[in-house]
């Protein structure tokens, strides 16, 4: 399905009315005028920071998302959700209260770098990613492209399942994870050029 985004979700860029960023969920793919516009995790996963196999089959963790980003929109159903599941997510809400999100599954297109991707929720002048494993050094570049991408002061990684769940970044914390993500943007870009 290619789903095309109203500019009110394209954050982090000027772009012209007529420009619409499209994304292909069956391929997890961006474009923009038929043009494909590198995607974060896609990125880091070509130049091998984050290891293909763990997104091979989803699972626990595509649907503790989804549940989740219903309970940020206020379209869960509560008939299909397990014990385990309340219990996640009450301790999300817990969690997250402070950040008060009011959104989840955003896109985002920086034109300055030319790069999208997705963040978990955001909401006031936060970015939030929800990770379900445990902590791994890419989460840090993920959330600074995402940071960045969005133009807001700061990100929060949310492990549910760590005794200390969250860990709270401001814009200036996450510069060098950055200045990686944009490394790895540049040698993603490089082996694609002709």
């Amino acid at each position: 399905m290619v789903e095309r985004l109203p500019l009110k979700q394209v954050v982090g860029g000027s772009n012209p009315p007529s420009t619409v960023m499209e994304y292909n969920e069956e391929k997890h793919e961006y474009s923009e005028n038929g043009i494909i516009i590198p995607g974060v995790t896609t990125v880091m996963k070509d130049v091998g920071i984050i290891d293909y196999s763990i997104f091979a089959t989803p699972g626990r963790g595509t649907r503790i998302h989804k549940i989740m980003e219903n309970s940020i929109k206020n379209i869960l159903d509560w008939n299909n959700i397990t014990d385990e599941e309340i219990e996640l997510i009450h301790r999300f809400k817990e969690i997250t209260e402070c950040f008060r999100f009011k959104d989840a599954e955003i896109k985002l297109h920086n034109t300055i770098y030319n790069y999208a991707g997705t963040a978990d929720f955001m909401g006031g002048d936060c970015v939030g990613e929800l990770k379900t494993g445990k902590p791994e050094k890419w989460h840090e570049l993920q959330l600074s492209a995402y940071v960045y991408a969005a133009k807001l002061e700061k990100g929060v990684l949310i492990y549910l399942n760590e005794k200390n769940p969250i860990k709270v970044y401001s814009k200036s914390d996450l510069k060098n994870a950055f200045r990686h993500f944009l490394c790895a943007l540049d040698v993603y870009t490089f082996k694609r050029s002709k």
